[in-house]
């Protein structure tokens, strides 16, 4: 059953009705390096939207627009991160798309992770530690090659934080 209104007046959805969702457009999306974040990686019972992480070393969309405004879609937003409207099955729902480069894959899955305050404490942290903490892990403004989540944890000196606590973690 939905609940509540996320953005764009989008009624948020049980993971339930979200899963159906998900594979088909993880279907559509295969062959892309790909991961889903977002209140979906968090284990949330509601999902509001998808935000999905992807690699695309132009930092543009390569034709994903074109393909998602077939599968009943409107593009809401372009450029970095392009976002999207889409509709399933009678469900409308949001698609926000996070591209980057391989060297980049690390820190932005974090940020896809989230949540909103996650990001902003981790980002802060390691700010506190001299390091630029965006879609790469920057020191004095040279990017540190970071390919996976935990590399960002293991170079900065963090404990791994479960997706399931991100959300309770940072209140």
């Amino acid at each position: 059953m939905a609940t509540g209104k996320g953005s764009l007046g989008l009624t948020r959805m049980s993971r339930e009705q979200a899963q159906p969702l998900l594979s088909t457009l993880m279907n559509f999306l295969e062959g892309q390096e790909v991961f889903i974040g977002g209140s979906w990686i968090r284990g949330c019972k509601t999902i509001g939207d998808f935000d999905i992480a992807m690699i695309k070393n132009n930092h543009t969309d390569d034709g994903i627009a074109s393909m998602l405004i077939k599968y009943d879609g409107r593009q809401l937003r372009g450029g970095k991160t392009p976002s999207y409207l889409l509709s399933d099955a009678g469900l409308k729902f949001k698609l926000d798309i996070w591209f980057t480069a391989a060297d980049g894959w690390g820190p932005t899955c974090m940020f896809v992770a989230g949540d909103g305050m996650f990001n902003i404490v981790q980002r802060t942290k390691a700010s506190k530690m001299g390091y630029t903490l965006g879609f790469y892990l920057k020191q004095k403004n040279v990017i540190i090659p970071m390919h996976t989540e935990r590399a960002v944890y293991e170079h900065l000196g963090w404990d791994w934080i479960p997706y399931s606590e991100r959300s309770l973690w940072a209140k």
